[in-house]
């Protein structure tokens, strides 16, 4: 019996070295959880807590690879969007977002395809991303509720886009009131988001006939941005200036053409005091501005305001174009040109051709630096050559061996019949 005591004790005696021994290990490991289980539990949860962790830990090793796959095939997306190889960009984004589909690579991956004008594909991933952020808007709507917004706005401008009217309008609409409702409580990060959706809406409004609505919205945009403009008159007076040209073009389409000028007027006043500063970003701006007020013009057969007007802007856009000339000297063509119709319809044809020339020798120009942009442009230039300013009839043949490229494309169609109408005359 005394034996069998003393190796009971030998026993004991080992088993608290070797359960030292482990202590020691796990005092010195990654595993805080299983300390806690050890020291309160028996050997058996303590292996059952240690199976587990290893599960986790193997589970965390891959969620981080995936995620990490998820990154490297973003960032290799992005890169291939930089060199114009859009096909492969999209299979980059189609992979990483088989290994980690977090709100932040179905953003970026519905923006691609909204810009690369995949329609269907866009949609259903702004569908899904919607869907992610009005869950996690629910817990935290004042974190969130500005992505849901955010989202909502560039679904609707792809509706938009798609002539989908009555969902873009529902999409604007959202959008501005889950904006309205951050902006009570920060009107100065939010505001500006509200007074862009009123102007989304505006146009919406406009292209569907509802000018009144249309009119509202651009008002009510107009009211905030003037708000704005005294804490930040750089950033929104430009901002107001645009919206008053909105409001402009639908004071013209209601014939309102006192209102019209006086927007335009005010719109055209912002933009020199912003060109005294910055000419080089604003002086397009101011020029455009007058370009749109001559238009004005010219539609009330105000024939010397409307010349003046244009001039002022060809001044401006030769002036741009000097250090600029691959962006402006389009501008240039296209004021000669309005200057070209001008003139006709004033019966004053030397000024007419002259401007004409110089136009049509911009256009050459451009046609043959970018012939897929400006092709159908000098095609239109030469059918208006002879149609307005009798040039020589040749000049048809030019512009038919150029629309020939066009084939399919409705406005060279367009041209190519007007072709037709001209030589049979």
């Amino acid at each position: 019996m005394s034996f069998l005591i003393e190796k009971v004790n030998l026993d004991k005696s080992q088993k608290n070295v070797e359960i030292a021994k482990v202590k020691a290990f796990i005092d010195n490991s990654k595993y805080e959880t299983i300390k806690e289980v050890f020291e309160k539990e028996s050997i058996e949860k303590v292996l059952e807590s240690l199976h587990n962790s290893e599960i986790k830990e193997q589970e965390k090793l891959l969620d981080n690879s995936m995620k990490e796959r998820a990154e490297k095939y973003r960032l290799e997306a992005q890169l291939l969007i930089v060199e114009n190889r859009y096909d492969e960009a999209k299979e980059a984004y189609k992979k990483a977002l088989k290994y980690d589909r977090n709100i932040d690579a179905l953003c970026d991956y519905s923006y691609f395809l909204q810009t690369q004008k995949y329609f269907e594909e866009a949609s259903q991933v702004y569908s899904e991303l919607l869907g992610e952020l009005r869950v996690l808007a629910k817990s935290n709507p004042a974190i969130y509720n500005a992505d849901v917004a955010g989202t909502l706005n560039n679904l609707a401008l792809l509706y938009n886009e798609n002539n989908q009217m009555q969902k873009a309008k529902e999409a604007y609409e959202e959008a501005l009131t889950l904006y309205r409702a951050l902006a009570k409580n920060n009107p100065k990060v939010y505001d500006p988001d509200v007074v862009m959706t009123l102007n989304n809406l505006a146009v919406l409004y406009r292209d569907n006939n509802q000018r009144q609505k249309a009119e509202e919205s651009c008002i009510e945009a107009l009211t905030l941005y003037r708000a704005l403009a005294k804490s930040n008159p750089n950033v929104y007076n430009n901002k107001a200036a645009i919206t008053l040209n909105n409001l402009a073009v639908l004071y013209s389409d209601n014939n309102q053409m006192q209102k019209a000028e006086e927007a335009y007027e005010e719109a055209l006043t912002l933009r020199r005091a912003l060109a005294k500063t910055n000419p080089e970003v604003y002086n397009a701006e101011v020029a455009g501005t007058l370009n749109n007020l001559a238009n004005l013009y010219s539609d009330n057969n105000q024939m010397q305001k409307a010349e003046e007007a244009y001039v002022k802007a060809l001044t401006l856009y030769r002036n741009l174009a000097k250090n600029n000339p691959q962006v402006y000297n389009d501008k240039v063509a296209t004021a000669l040109n309005n200057l070209v119709i001008l003139y006709s319809d004033n019966n004053e044809m030397q000024k007419a051709e002259e401007a004409y020339k110089e136009a049509l020798m911009l256009y050459r120009a451009l046609a043959k630096s970018n012939p897929k942009v400006y092709g159908i442009v000098l095609a239109h230039s030469l059918i208006v050559g002879v149609y307005l300013l009798n040039q020589p009839t040749t000049n048809l043949d030019e512009a038919e061996a150029i629309l020939q490229e066009f084939r399919g494309v409705p406005q060279a169609e367009q041209l190519l019949g007007m072709i037709e109408e001209l030589s049979k005359k």
